[in-house]
């Protein structure tokens, strides 16, 4: 190749490049935790493949999808035991139909699955830092509420796919 000659990509590369382009165009960031964009075309190629085997912006939008999916069940397995009970048990509340819960109504459904688990169960107080350490890790929302002399209670709220919640829920996580 001469220096006045523009170097060809290959078409793996010049895929890469474009993708990368149109995201940036249409204002789209890319989730800092896909360690780069080879990650998500491996996987919009994969979803290509299973489909109809020509990759569009649209394999690429669900290939997004299935990788966040794929991150946070990572990330709940790599839960310790007590974390993940309490995930189920936010999560066992917030699935009868409330939007949000109370750090009590949880800690309540917490209490009864580790009963049914037969795991020892932690204290309200150490309950209440698993909340924060879930919050801290996008796997809920919850929002501290100030009740004054009261004290205070965390508004618990669902972050999840409804698929990883069925999944968690079932015990299949």
């Amino acid at each position: 190749m001469s220096d006045g000659e523009p170097h060809k990509l290959d078409s793996t590369e010049s895929l890469i490049e474009s993708l990368h382009a149109t995201r940036h165009k249409r204002s789209i960031v890319i989730n800092p935790d896909y360690l780069d964009d080879e990650e998500l075309l491996a996987k919009a190629v994969t979803v290509a493949e299973e489909t109809s085997g020509r990759l569009t912006e649209k394999k690429v939008d669900i290939a997004e999808q299935r990788l966040e999916v794929d991150k946070t069940v990572a990330l709940i397995r790599a839960l310790a035991t007590q974390q993940k009970l309490a995930l189920q048990g936010c999560y066992s509340v917030l699935s009868k139909g409330d939007k949000r819960a109370s750090t009590g109504q949880a800690y309540e459904a917490y209490l009864a699955i580790c009963d049914k688990e037969q795991a020892h169960p932690l204290t309200q107080r150490r309950f209440s830092d698993i909340i924060g350490f879930l919050d801290l890790y996008g796997l809920i929302n919850a929002r501290v509420i100030s009740k004054g002399r009261y004290g205070s209670t965390r508004d618990i709220s669902g972050s999840l796919n409804l698929e990883v919640i069925r999944h968690l829920l079932e015990g299949k996580i």
